[in-house]
């Protein structure tokens, strides 16, 4: 649901704009960390390693278990594609990740917007977004990310 929220907000926006496809994925990944956030982040509850395998396996992506703690995993509609969406726990809270198998860039790329960091980060046929609105260590979830994550097709 948050993800259809986001989506019809987004593409709302870009076409009264005058966007459209090309039209920056940056804010929409906030506005689906947002409703995220509002919608499930409060269960810190780490979700069974089957239902993670599944999200991943429906956009050819593999991850090797136990790296990273997640309490969410869904696919998003992002620019044309469904793309994996994860919450991961970490020491410092919530991180949101992004496996963006579509959305390529060359090299590692820190920003902010609309009151969280990010990093985008070049992985296997695509990308990887990291975004957190605290002082969780988005690097290091990148990391272990690209260490865990296999584009299998």
């Amino acid at each position: 649901a948050a993800c259809r929220r986001v989506r019809s907000q987004f593409l709302l926006r870009a076409s009264r704009s005058g966007g459209g496809p090309d039209v920056s994925f940056r804010p929409y990944l906030v506005a689906a960390v947002r409703n995220v956030f509002y919608d499930r982040m409060r269960c810190n509850r780490e979700l069974p390693s089957d239902d993670i395998e599944r999200v991943l396996a429906q956009s050819g992506i593999r991850l090797e278990p136990g790296r990273l703690e997640i309490t969410y995993a869904r696919r998003c509609w992002l620019r044309g594609h469904f793309v994996p969406h994860l919450v991961v726990q970490t020491r410092e809270g919530a991180v949101t990740l992004l496996v963006l198998t579509e959305e390529r860039v060359a090299r590692r790329t820190a920003f902010t917007e609309g009151g969280y960091r990010g990093t985008l980060v070049p992985a296997g046929r695509g990308s990887i977004a990291v975004l957190a609105r605290d002082d969780a260590d988005i690097d290091e979830v990148a990391d272990t990310s690209l260490a865990a994550v296999t584009f299998v097709r």
